[in-house]
């Protein structure tokens, strides 16, 4: 909270303080109800808002031409949105709609949102007098007070949230207003709505809050709940004022759950729901206990919506559709002793009361409840809300349920108008089709399928007399053409073009083609062949007797198709054809989801050959690429104007903030705007976005394109220029659907942001038949201008028949071409608009949307146009079967069953032909047999022996040699494989057990939990020896080093005495004289004079430089401790030098003794491993031992006490055995192959494509493969050589069975040695 914000709240304490009070609060509500209907008394803001109003632009439609009259939709998902206003009315919104809904009448009142946002939630004053309605929108929501039942705007809240409000409640004095911001504040404020102010804020949470409410004894404490959290919040006093305090509540031992409701109990408790079943009961933020029913089981299967109190009596609904009523004073007393894990451990458990409902009601099995609210003249009656679009009444006493109103599940995936009457259908993603007569405001019929909605449209009226034939889209790829009728719906085609969501169903202009795109990123175009009356016209309804649809084939794309149109119905290709001729044809156009649009040319005369497959390649129709081209100098001047609108902004920043300078930016801020709206908003022509397409005629279509102000800009555009484009408007968001009427009056345009657009089009006015040629893309400033003077003229036009008109400030109701009409009326959040359609007599307009709504407005310029007889062609209808429906969404697609369906056809022609030969082997088999037993009953003489009974002598041979070959083949099949098998372990091997010199090898004691493990260590690495060979290499070389020196030195002096030596003999040959004992003598005298004089030269072991004395001083007087400090001149020693290279030497070395360490402990422990082994097996000999002698007392009649300990070497203990492969563990894999080969076989897919095809079909004789004749050669031989062509099969056989047999076993001894390896 900012200082602005702790300001206002202290403030307001006051304010708080006396609002509390019941008197007080109760005279002030009398108050306000006695001045209620006065326009005085509304706020200075609720008057502003209304005046903004009340401008007229006729540059709009006039806001009452389309008037809101029904809704069909319902937002069956959203909590808390259905309130009592009165005994019988039910408040509820959808969009940015309020809906009353009169449950005595079944009449419908409606109310529409002021802002361009929509309803984020509502709730109502305890009095029944106000209704607050909180706002999402994309900045700055507000909240709005509007009394009722005159459904004025009382009151406008401002500055709780930035974007939206998921919740709000009055305390139940009707004094304050608590509020919850959605997403992405999330801040919790308390108001004072009367005086427009808030009183408190706080951020409730980080996440999505689902519930915010107080206490009904005490308004000074509140709850909020959602997503994965509770939190009670408390109103305290404080020193510097009023302060709101909340804290979280604690789960425990409880799964963390999502809490969509909750109560507050009368002596402060909170009863929560859970998403598991289960209720939890908090007290003081903390789990008091959970609450289940007896045997463990929750209390509802699956999420708890709603928790109401009644009369001593709680509430509760879930998405299991039952409603159960327990008893309150039981709940607010539950507790459960704590409860503690396996032998005393103090493990979290839940705890869990047990308490079985008072009573239970079960709706109906297809009902998720997701709200419940009680009627307020009865205790017993009660409206439920049906989650899967129901609103029904539940009566408790006679424990029965009514539907008042249907609705779709969720989003509406399109709405569509009969081009002969006033029909509409409206087809949702829960794959439920409604039929309502929109003039009755009624549902006629509906029908549900098993897969959700994506698309509908009616089938032309050129295809169907009756207008009540529908094509519908589905997310699993299938189309449905559904014909209505009074009686229910006719099934008439199921294709399965598609294995993705269909986007659009379309059908040329003539009927000729209905082609399909999908998210699977294709196009399927179909044949349509239709009967005709004499003169040309199509009179019968839609059937498959009228009508029959074949496929051509697809084309593929690189994102999924969006939209089809055709843009031009007689198009030619010059000289294309034959000889140089043209070809005619039709052009469609695609819209791709990532923005770009394709075209393509069909022939007149296209005709494909499918046989094999139905994909069609792009050249065939000649697909083409088609984007705008924005001329380079559009392009340059455009970012000449961004860096003059860059450098004005820069200016502003470095402005003060005067009123002259705010009058300036004003100004500047205008003129930039100018600037961007100079030249248009298409800046960059290579990353155009087209967010929607339809195309028109002659070549023109509609595109929408997404530019830098996150507008949507439509244009018309023709295909052969590129280059030009005419502005018709621009609407804020992204234009995701657009298409015209039926008579180009109008262009519905649809947006994600829940904005619905008309604009009067009169495609017929524009002249654009000269305009198209030119390159020139219309601008902002040319489409304003041209706009304005559309509108002057106009008025001058109309003056002389309208004299009272005043041209300068003229009225609503004038018909301008090009004028726009937007309707706020869809969820801003999910709501995009899915579809607009408009009544074959332009009556109604009708719009749907992702949530759940579908608005039906009345065009109140146009009368309603009274249907034609049409001719009932229902006995006609009936009297065609029904094709069988594709139910499974894995069904093959036409292009899969067409492949699949040939395979299939090959499979089976091959499955006969082996059939026949095993018929034939089977036959020779029965005679051979035959032939056995009449030489084994013939008698002596005539027996032959069992070897003479040979069919081919040669056939053994022929059978180890076909043997041999196959184990040949076999044996280089597997080669590859075993390699490959091999190969990979052999990796795994070197990357993560080749590096390691000890593993993890892990010794549990016998009889406690104690355990001991290695260390896992690596081996002493490369880069580990390189960088410790320097300090070897360093330390060899110092010691080389001194070695050197010392042999040098006695190499020297070595040298010396062989001189001394020369010198003597050199003297004695000069004095031959002299004796021999005179010259040495000489030699002792020479070398004492040199030693005296060696020793006399040493200095006296106290002497000290003079020099070195006087430096030291110095140093001590001038530079402090040497050890601290040097010289300048000062060169360390590189011995004593530290590099990095030297410490990371030594951090290796540390690395290695650690190691070192390290290995010492994991030997001891492989010795403990050891020892633990001898003492298991000593164990183990002891036991044995012990049996023995127990086995003897026993037999002696005494009794044997001892209890065997049998001693376990766990895994961990050698997990080298991981590479021991035993025959049961291969077994045991083969074992599970098999299950899993046989469990693949077991399973398959139907095959379901165009209509039903069924995947598993019995053998039958093909059509075209006829049996050959089996003709057997009987010899004129007696039976005793049928006996030996019999015995020589025989033998064959065996032979043939133990080659493959051996082929087995090869193939399992390869399995093996693949199975060790992988091991």
């Amino acid at each position: 909270m900012n200082e602005d914000e702790e300001e206002q709240s202290n403030s307001m304490s006051q304010k708080i303080d006396e609002s509390s009070n019941g008197d007080n609060a109760e005279d002030t509500l009398k108050m306000y109800d006695n001045k209620i209907e006065g326009k005085e008394f509304q706020s200075e803001n609720a008057k502003a808002l209304l005046k903004q109003e009340e401008k007229v632009d006729l540059k709009r439609i006039d806001p009452n031409t389309f008037r809101l009259i029904h809704s069909f939709g319902f937002q069956s998902h959203k909590r808390s949105n259905i309130h009592f206003v009165e005994n019988n009315i039910v408040l509820s919104s959808i969009g940015n709609v309020l809906i009353f809904l009169n449950l005595e009448t079944s009449a419908h009142y409606y109310t529409q949102g002021i802002g361009n946002g929509s309803i984020g939630a509502i709730c109502v004053h305890p009095s029944k007098r106000f209704i607050a309605v909180a706002e999402n929108a994309e900045s700055d929501p507000s909240i709005y007070i509007y009394t009722y039942p005159s459904m004025t705007l009382f009151r406008v809240l401002k500055g709780g949230a930035e974007r939206g409000y998921s919740d709000i409640s009055f305390n139940s004095q009707g004094t304050k207003l608590a509020s919850v911001a959605s997403d992405p504040d999330f801040m919790l404020t308390i108001w004072n709505w009367k005086e427009e102010a808030i009183l408190l804020r706080s951020k409730a949470f980080s996440q999505d809050v689902f519930r915010v409410s107080f206490s009904q004894e005490n308004d000074g404490i509140l709850t909020t709940s959602g997503m994965g959290h509770i939190k009670f919040w408390r109103m305290s006093s404080t020193f510097t004022g009023l302060k709101l305090q909340g804290y979280l509540g604690k789960f425990g031992a409880s799964e963390l759950s999502d809490i969509a409701s909750f109560m507050q109990l009368p002596d402060g408790k909170v009863l929560s729901s859970t998403e598991t079943g289960n209720l939890l009961l908090w007290d003081g933020g903390m789990i008091k206990c959970e609450i289940g029913v007896k045997g463990k089981k929750p209390c509802h299967q699956g999420p708890i919506e709603i928790i109401l109190l009644g009369e001593g009596e709680v509430i509760t609904g879930g998405e299991d559709g039952f409603v159960r009523v327990w008893d309150l004073e039981t709940i607010d007393n539950a507790d459960v002793i704590s409860a503690s894990g396996e032998g005393g451990s103090s493990v979290s458990i839940p705890r869990v009361f047990e308490l079985e409902p008072i009573d239970e009601i079960l709706i109906a099995k297809d009902v998720k409840i997701k709200s419940i609210t009680r009627f307020p003249s009865t205790t017993h009656d009660y409206l439920v809300q049906d989650q899967q679009g129901h609103l029904m009444k539940l009566d408790l006493h006679k424990r029965t349920s009514e539907k008042i109103l249907s609705f779709h599940s969720g989003a509406v995936a399109g709405v569509a108008t009969s081009p002969l009457k006033h029909q509409m259908s409206s087809l949702g993603k829960d794959g439920k089709l409604h039929v309502y007569d929109y003039v009755a405001r009624s549902m006629v019929n509906k029908i549900h399928y098993p897969q959700g909605g994506s698309y509908i449209s009616y089938v032309p009226a050129n295809l169907d007399a009756m207008g009540s034939t529908v094509a519908l889209g589905f997310t699993d790829g299938v189309i449905r053409i559904v014909s209505t009728v009074s009686t229910g719906f006719i099934l008439q085609y199921v294709l399965k073009p598609h294995k993705k969501a269909i986007n659009q169903i379309y059908f040329t202009s003539d009927g000729k083609y209905m082609i399909s795109a999908s998210e699977d990123c294709s196009i399927f175009i179909f044949n349509l062949d239709y009967k005709r009356d004499s003169d040309g016209k199509i009179s019968l309804p839609f059937t498959k007797n009228s009508v029959s649809i074949s496929p051509i084939g697809f084309l593929t794309f690189d994102h999924a198709v969006k939209s089809i149109s055709q843009i031009n119905s007689q198009d030619q290709i010059a000289g294309a054809g034959k000889k140089g001729t043209a070809i005619q044809g039709r052009r469609l156009m695609f819209n791709l989801s990532n923005g770009e649009i394709f075209s393509c040319f069909i022939p007149s005369d296209f005709s494909f050959d499918s046989t094999t497959s139905y994909e069609i390649s792009h050249s065939v129709l000649r697909v083409e690429n088609w984007k705008y081209k924005i001329p380079e100098k559009v392009v340059k001047e455009v970012e000449e104007e961004k860096k003059v609108e860059e450098t004005q902004e820069h200016a502003l920043e470095n402005k003060t903030s005067s009123k002259s300078n705010l009058l300036s930016k004003n100004n500047l801020t205008l003129s930039v705007e100018s600037l961007k709206k100079q030249k248009g908003l298409l800046l960059n022509g290579s990353a155009l976005y087209y967010t929607a397409f339809y195309g028109l005629e002659e070549g023109f279509f509609l595109c929408s394109v997404m530019n830098e102000e996150k507008e949507s800009e439509v244009r018309i555009s023709h295909y052969i220029n590129p280059s030009w484009s005419k502005l018709i408007a621009t609407i804020p968001g992204k234009v995701i659907n657009m298409h015209p009427d039926s008579t180009n009056q109008f262009l519905f345009l649809g947006t994600a942001n829940g904005v619905s657009v008309v604009i009067r089009f009169g495609f017929a006015k524009y002249d654009l038949n000269a305009s198209h040629l030119l390159d020139l893309h219309e601008t902002y400033a040319d489409y304003s201008k041209n706009m304005e003077n559309l509108i002057q003229q106009t008025l001058i036009a109309l003056k002389p028949d309208m004299p009272e008109l005043n041209i300068k400030n003229p009225p609503w109701g004038i018909v301008i071409n090009g004028q726009v009409w937007i309707g706020h009326l869809h969820d801003i959040v999910a709501g995009s608009v899915s579809a607009i359609a408009m009544s074959y007599d332009q009556s109604f307009l009708i719009s749907s949307g992702a949530d759940g709504g579908i608005f039906l407005w009345r065009n109140t310029t146009v009368e309603i146009e009274k249907e034609s007889e049409l001719e009932n062609f229902e006995e006609h209808l009936n009297q065609f079967g029904q094709p069988e429906d594709i139910s499974d969404p894995n069904s093959y697609s036409i292009q899969e069953a067409k492949l699949k369906s040939e395979k299939d056809k090959e499979l089976e022609q091959a499955e006969f032909r082996k059939q026949i030969i095993r018929n034939q082997i089977h036959e020779l088999r029965v005679e051979f047999n035959s032939i056995i037993a009449e030489n084994e009953n013939a008698p002596a003489g005539k027996k032959l022996d069992r070897s003479e009974i040979c069919v081919d002598l040669f056939l053994r041979q022929d059978i180890e040699k076909m043997a041999k070959e196959k184990e040949e083949t076999l044996h280089k099949e597997m080669a590859w494989i075993s390699e490959k098998e091999s190969i990979g372990p052999k990796k795994l091997y070197r990357k993560f057990l080749e590096p390691l010199q000890t593993e993890r090898i892990e010794i549990k004691a016998f009889q406690t939990l104690a355990s001991v493990a290695t260390f896992r260590t690596l081996k002493l690495g490369q880069q580990l020896e390189n960088i410790l060979q320097p300090v070897v290499t360093h330390n060899e070389k110092a010691t080389g080093k001194a070695e050197a020196v010392a042999e040098n030195v006695e190499k020297a002096q070595a040298v010396t005495e062989s001189k001394q030596d020369q010198t003597g003999a050199n003297s004695k040959l000069n004095n031959k004289k002299i004796k021999k004992l005179e010259a040495r003598k000489q030699l002792r005298a020479e070398r004492t004079a040199i030693w005296k004089q060696l020793m006399d030269s040493k200095p006296d072991d106290k002497y000290q430089d003079p020099k070195d004395v006087a430096a030291i001083r110095h140093a001590i007087n001038n530079m402090g401790d040497y050890k601290l400090k040097t010289a300048a001149n000062y060169i360390v020693p590189g011995s004593e030098r530290v590099d990095a290279d030297k410490k990371k030497r030594q951090i290796m070395l540390l690395n290695e003794s650690v190691k070192n360490l390290k290995e010492q402990f994991n030997e001891k422990v492989l010795n403990l491993r050891t020892k633990k082994v001898q003492l298991a097996e000593l164990i183990i000999n002891s036991n044995e031992k012990l049996n023995g002698l127990n086995q003897k007392l026993i037999a002696l009649g005494e009794s044997a006490t001892y209890v065997e300990y049998k001693p376990e070497i766990e895994e961990s203990c050698f997990p080298e055995n991981r590479n021991i492969i035993t025959d049961a563990d291969i077994a045991q894999l083969q074992k599970e192959e098999l299950e899993n080969a046989s469990s693949k076989k077991s399973k398959g897919d139907d095959p379901m494509g165009f209509g039903n095809v069924s995947k598993e079909k019995p053998m039958q004789k093909p059509a075209n493969v006829k049996p050959e004749p089996v003709t057997v050669a009987e010899s004129p031989t007696s039976s005793d050589s049928k006996t030996l062509l019999d015995s020589t099969k025989k033998a064959a056989a065996t032979e043939q069975e133990m080659s493959e047999t051996k082929i087995k076993i090869i193939q399992l001894q390869y399995e093996k040695t693949n199975l060790i390896n992988a091991r």
